[in-house]
């Protein structure tokens, strides 16, 4: 698996560059401690698993590990809360699995608790930010975004489900086609078909109420100028009810 490397210290705002690899940054002195960060992956991308190590060393670069407890936390740039993913210890290190929801651009920060400590503090906070690019995949001669909004999905909860569909050569959108929407459990197969709205050109969307969590397969199908049939698939994992 192919890793991108973060030394934290001043973030620099990558923006566009953040498409074709995650940025590289120098080691953040914070405070007693220096944070090393590293994603797997060449890109940061939603709705797919992504593992991150983090690496906590004192001034004379041996390793901290008896924090009691260690987080990553994100949010969207603009949002207000932060979600947590705690991280375990393993050989040395602190690793864990993740996943972004949203695409744009988000605030990143690694929260410590020492042993007999009453709250965590921050170890690792970059000013600037990390892009997320929305999940895709090319089919034929074209590219296909997906995104939902809200991000993270909760049983019961109406969503609305936008695909992107774009030239894979050029990123040019391609409108006016007519399109389904399909939704499918994972686990009992039981499904549903909406018809797709185009109210911006390339960009196909429909509402729906995703009544029972687990893994969903969303899936778009459509017919191109050309008479030819073409589909993409992506999975969602629902939650449960707050």
């Amino acid at each position: 698996m192919k890793t991108s490397r973060m030394w934290i210290t001043t973030l620099v705002v990558l923006g566009p560059t953040a498409c074709v690899g995650n940025p590289i940054l120098a080691p953040d002195a914070h405070g007693d401690y220096e944070v090393a960060v590293t994603f797997s992956g060449e890109r940061l991308a939603t709705l797919t698993e992504i593992t991150l190590e983090v690496v906590v060393t004192d001034h004379d670069g041996a390793p901290v590990t008896d924090f009691e407890a260690i987080d990553f936390e994100f949010r969207l740039e603009g949002d207000q809360v932060w979600t947590p993913r705690r991280l375990g210890l393993h050989d040395g290190h602190y690793a864990g699995s993740f996943m972004f929801w949203s695409s744009g651009d988000h605030e990143v920060r690694i929260r410590a608790q020492n042993h007999g400590a009453d709250h965590a503090e921050t170890i690792y906070a970059p000013t600037g930010h990390m892009e997320v690019e929305r999940i895709h995949k090319n089919v034929g001669e074209y590219r296909i975004e997906m995104e939902t909004y809200p991000g993270q999905i909760h049983e019961g909860s109406a969503v609305e489900v936008k695909f992107w569909v774009l030239e894979a050569a050029d990123g040019h959108a391609v409108g006016g086609m007519v399109a389904e929407i399909h939704f499918e459990r994972v686990s009992t197969g039981g499904s549903m078909t909406h018809g797709a709205t185009e109210h911006a050109p390339g960009v196909y969307e429909a509402v729906h109420t995703f009544a029972e969590h687990g893994e969903t397969a969303v899936r778009i199908g459509f017919q191109d100028a050309h008479a030819e049939h073409y589909e993409a698939a992506f999975r969602v994992t629902v939650g449960e009810a707050h």
